[in-house]
């Protein structure tokens, strides 16, 4: 609770960085029709300078749960069949510092990108975004890849960055504050995405028992079989489901939405307000709820599903 309650801190920071740009780079910052240029040279040394890479590997125990906290910087997970071993590799700006420490028990392992107080401001701007004249802007901000065995499980905190995931997994679980998550070829029993600014996208995923997919202010893309249970929720944008009942076979559906597009038989599309349907044919139990709360929701069969 306390990393997600600092994560939204460095989140809500963002803005009034952004905001007191110019008066702190006052008379190097030209605004243009698509943003604003900033002089390198006005960079702080530490943040102007070129990136250093950082590699760090340790042992975990089998279906260990491993964190990852990155207040700034875009974070890509992926699982090896190799070995139990994690490796992370960084790409970091000034006093940034990657650091991976095992838990208090379990066996697992905290892996945090930590970044000093004073580097802070400068960082939120030109280490994990895409401003013209950052490094962000040719891709290069700063960037945590880590491999993990399979079927461990996963926690991802992501303030100022986007997150890619894919592999398989016991338990998956991400909350971003600023920035996409983008998930593919991914595999977990229970599946929880959180994303608060951004779009939330994700092909071609297998989730057995839970899902859950919520967004504040971004769209939300799915495309896999479902789990017995699928709860999913956009505050402020439209839901497109292409989904194969694998799991949720026979399962209630209930959509709450400004309109409903349905390629289901048991289930009729319509404008805005609740609708109610059956999609999936075997045994019942399943259940799927989907809300958006000013956007459209489209709903229907995955044609590039395995054969079930």
């Amino acid at each position: 609770m306390g990393s997600r309650k600092a994560l939204g801190t460095v989140a809500l920071a963002l803005a009034a960085a952004v905001l007191a740009a110019g008066v702190l780079l006052l008379g190097s910052i030209r605004w243009t029709g698509l943003g604003v240029q900033i002089a390198p040279h006005t960079l702080a040394p530490s943040i102007a300078g070129p990136p250093h890479t950082v590699r760090q590997s340790t042992a975990v125990a089998p279906g260990a749960l491993i964190t990852v906290v990155a207040p700034v910087g875009s974070v890509t997970v992926a699982t090896t069949r190799s070995s139990h071993r994690v490796s992370a590799t960084a790409r970091l700006y000034g006093g940034q510092r990657l650091s991976l420490r095992p838990a208090a028990a379990g066996g697992g392992l905290a892996i945090t990108l930590q970044m000093p107080g004073a580097s802070q401001q400068n960082c939120l701007m030109f280490c994990g975004l895409n401003l013209p004249g950052s490094p962000g802007s040719a891709g290069e901000g700063s960037h945590l890849w880590i491999r993990v065995p399979a079927g461990v499980q996963v926690d991802v905190r992501v303030a100022v960055g986007t997150l890619s995931v894919s592999g398989q997994y016991a338990r998956f679980s991400a909350d971003s504050q600023l920035g996409s998550i983008t998930a593919s070829h991914i595999t977990a029993p229970v599946l929880s995405l959180t994303d608060q600014a951004g779009t939330l996208a994700v092909t071609d995923a297998s989730a057995a028992q839970q899902l859950t997919l919520s967004a504040q202010a971004g769209t939300i893309r799915y495309q896999g079989t479902l789990g017995r249970t699928a709860v999913i929720t956009d505050q402020a944008g439209s839901i497109r489901l292409q989904v194969e009942p694998l799991h949720l076979t026979d399962a209630t559906v209930t959509v709450t939405a400004r309109q409903l597009t349905s390629g289901f038989p048991g289930l009729s599309g319509g404008g805005f307000g609740t609708h109610q349907g059956q999609i999936g044919h075997g045994p019942p139990g399943g259940v799927l709820t989907v809300t958006a709360q000013v956007g459209a929701v489209t709903i229907g069969p995955w044609a590039g599903a395995p054969p079930g």
